[in-house]
C-alpha cells in the first residue's frame, strides 16, 4: 500500500513538472515573438540603409535578410510593409524600398493592388519619370489591368517624346488584351493608318495577330514586305509571316512559302536557321518526321 501510495505520488510530481515547464515553454515563445516584433523596425531599417549604401551583391543581401525576417517573425510582413511604406512616403526617391515593397505585395502577400496603390502615388508625385510608369504598366499588367495601361499610355500621347506611334499601338493592343477587339482596331485603324509606314503597316498585323485574325495580320505583313526597301526588315518579315501560316495551321502553304524562302540568298545564316526550325516543327506538328530530309535548305 506505502509503495503505491509513493508511486502515485511520483506521477502528481512528474505532471506538475510537465505542465510548469510547459508553461514556462510558452511563456518564453510569446517573449521571443515580442522581442521579434519589437526590434524589427530597428532590424529593417539598418538592413535597407545598408541595402541603399552599398554595391549591388550587399544590397541583394539586405534585401533577402529583410523578407527572411519577415518570414520568420510572428506578423513580420504587416510590421515591415507599414515600415517600408513609410519610408518611401517620407523618400519619394527612396525606389529601391519601393522595388523591394514592390516585391513583398506581389510575390509574398499576392497583392497586386498595394503594390498598384503604392506606384500610383509615386507617378503622381514624379509624373515625369518615365521608369515609374514603366515600373507601374508592369504591374498593371501582372495583375491584368489593361484599361489602366491603356488609359496610362493614351496620356502619354502628345507630349513630345516623339514615340506617339508606339504609345497609340500600346493603347490599342491592351484594349485588345482587355476584350475591346473592335474598340482597339478602330482605334489603331484611325491612328496608324494616317501613316501608311512598313512600320505601321507591321503594327496593325500585330493588333490583327492578338486579335487571332490570322487571315488578315497575314494580308498587312505582305503590304508590309512590299512597302520596305530595308532587304534585312523585309526577310524578318517574311520569317513572320511563315509563322502566321503555322499559328493558323495552313501547314502546307507554310511549307510550300518557308521551303522557297530559305533558298533565298538574302538571308543570313541566322535566319536560315529560324526557316528551318519552322520547318521542323511543322513536320512535327503533322507527325511527318521520318519524310524530313536532315539536309540544309538553300544549299
Amino acid at each position: 500500500m506505502q509503495k503505491n501510495k509513493c508511486v502515485f505520488i511520483n506521477i502528481i510530481y512528474c505532471i506538475l513538472f510537465f505542465l510548469g515547464y510547459t508553461v514556462s515553454i510558452g511563456c518564453g515563445l510569446r517573449n521571443i515573438k515580442n522581442h521579434d516584433s519589437s526590434s524589427l523596425e530597428i532590424q529593417v531599417r539598418e538592413l535597407l540603409d545598408t541595402a541603399s549604401n552599398t554595391d549591388s551583391v550587399v544590397s541583394v543581401k539586405s534585401q533577402q535578410e529583410i523578407i527572411d525576417l519577415c518570414r520568420n517573425t510572428s506578423n513580420g510582413f504587416v510590421t515591415i510593409t507599414a515600415i517600408m511604406e513609410q519610408r518611401v512616403l517620407e523618400n519619394y526617391d527612396d525606389l529601391l524600398t519601393a522595388n523591394l515593397l514592390k516585391e513583398i505585395y506581389l510575390r509574398e502577400l499576392k497583392d497586386p493592388s498595394k503594390a498598384v496603390e503604392l506606384y500610383e502615388k509615386l507617378v503622381a508625385h514624379d509624373p515625369k519619370n518615365i521608369p515609374l510608369k514603366q515600373e507601374l504598366v508592369g504591374i498593371y499588367q501582372a495583375s491584368k489591368r489593361y484599361n489602366d495601361v491603356a488609359e496610362l499610355y493614351c496620356k502619354e500621347i502628345g507630349k513630345g517624346s516623339g514615340n506617339d506611334e508606339w504609345l497609340q499601338f500600346q493603347v490599342a493592343s491592351h484594349l485588345i488584351y482587355a476584350g475591346k477587339v473592335k474598340e482597339g482596331l478602330e482605334y489603331a485603324k484611325e491612328r496608324l493608318g494616317k501613316d501608311p509606314s512598313a512600320q505601321n503597316i507591321e503594327r496593325m498585323s500585330r493588333l490583327y495577330e492578338i486579335s487571332n485574325e490570322w487571315e488578315k495580320a497575314a494580308q498587312e505583313i505582305q503590304k508590309a514586305i512590299i512597302t520596305t526597301s530595308n532587304v534585312q526588315y523585309s526577310v524578318n518579315m517574311k520569317i513572320h509571316l511563315g509563322e502566321l501560316y503555322i499559328r493558323s495551321q495552313q501547314y502546307e502553304q507554310a511549307l510550300l512559302y518557308l521551303k522557297e524562302l530559305g533558298a533565298s540568298p538574302s538571308l543570313s545564316d541566322q535566319q536560315r536557321s529560324v526557316v528551318n526550325e519552322q520547318i521542323f516543327r511543322i513536320y512535327k506538328k503533322q507527325g511527318r518526321l521520318s519524310e524530313l530530309k536532315i539536309e540544309a535548305i538553300g544549299k
